[in-house]
């Protein structure tokens, strides 16, 4: 593997964990906006994630990343008092995210984008296998039973229709990964929404 590489691997990492730790930091400030302020460890995490985003900037050459990080790291200090300035990191960690995705050409979001669209064909398709599926299954038991009255040996159908009960197995996984697929979580759709809602 080359250092491009090897880069290029690391700056993906630190994107798709920097995403996540921005969307905890949004989830305890958007709790305290909420909630009227933070306990003491939720405001300790707060004061960690950023940190850790500092750092990890720091380690990847995103200079500006690590200054903003360092920024909103001292603002966080004021979570302990009277007057949080949950707002301005609220605001921050908004600015962080649009930094994030203006300064890369890689996916922040994930390691792949797939169009619903795409999905939805693989699904239909994923349909039509099913549908085969259940034919030859019942093609099987009427010849096995058509055997079986002729009093026929059935060790020829036995191996098919055992190589029909494996196909069933990997089909229902397939089913099951590609549903999953379609599955986004409702948390990461609405997040943006929560701070629309608290703005």
């Amino acid at each position: 593997m080359s250092s491009g590489e090897a880069f290029g691997g690391l700056l993906n990492d630190f994107l798709l964990e920097a995403q996540e730790r921005l969307g905890r930091l949004e989830d305890l400030l958007l709790a305290a906006a909420d909630g009227g302020g933070l306990g003491e460890d939720a405001a300790a995490e707060v004061k960690l994630q950023l940190h850790t985003l500092k750092g990890n900037s720091g380690i990847v050459g995103l200079r500006e990343l690590q200054a903003l990080a360092h920024e909103l790291e001292d603002l966080a200090e004021s979570l302990g008092t009277a007057s949080p300035a949950t707002a301005e990191l609220l605001r921050g960690v908004d600015r962080f995210r649009r930094l994030l995705r203006s300064e890369t050409a890689l996916d922040a979001d994930g390691s792949v984008r797939v169009a619903f669209p795409a999905l939805d064909a693989l699904v239909d398709l994923l349909g039509e296998v099913v549908i085969h599926r259940n034919r030859l299954t019942d093609a099987l038991q009427r010849h096995r039973e058509e055997l079986g009255a002729a009093g026929l040996r059935l060790e020829g159908l036995e191996a098919v229709r055992g190589a029909s009960d494996l196909l069933v197995g990997t089909l229902n996984r397939l089913r099951e990964g590609v549903m999953g697929l379609r599955m986004v979580p409702l948390r990461t759709l609405f997040r943006s929404l929560a701070c629309i809602v608290h703005d």
